[in-house]
């Protein structure tokens, strides 16, 4: 894949990477970052009428994600929840991710735009 990046994109890329990743030292943590932002995309790209009306923290939403399965599995508070979380598998990892999103979009940190569009008859 680096064979087809121009060097101005690999530094355009490792500057965004320093400054959205810099604080977050655990590798498993940067990769469900990474994850729910795609998962956000996604369900904003299937929604257009949605939109964040506010700055969301996306650490914050998957820590919502984390407690959840937290909640649901009632795990023992020593154990290692990011690792374990994880390790689901991707289909149940993905539910508790749009889960968090959705959760966060009800929260009021969401506009609904009007579409003249769509009407119901």
């Amino acid at each position: 894949m680096l064979e087809y990046t121009g060097k101005n994109e690999v530094a355009w890329w490792k500057k965004v990477e320093a400054a959205m990743f810099a604080g977050l030292h655990r590798p498993e943590f940067r990769q469900l970052i990474m994850e729910m932002l795609m998962v956000t995309a996604i369900v904003l790209e299937r929604n257009p009428e949605i939109k964040f009306q506010n700055t969301t923290d996306i650490d914050a939403v998957v820590g919502d994600a984390i407690n959840e399965y937290k909640k649901d599995k009632q795990t023992d508070e020593s154990a290692d929840e990011i690792s374990e979380f994880c390790n689901l598998p991707s289909e149940i990892l993905v539910q508790y991710m749009v889960r968090s999103v959705v959760q966060s979009l009800l929260k009021g940190s969401v506009s609904v735009t009007a579409n003249d569009t769509c009407t119901v008859s």
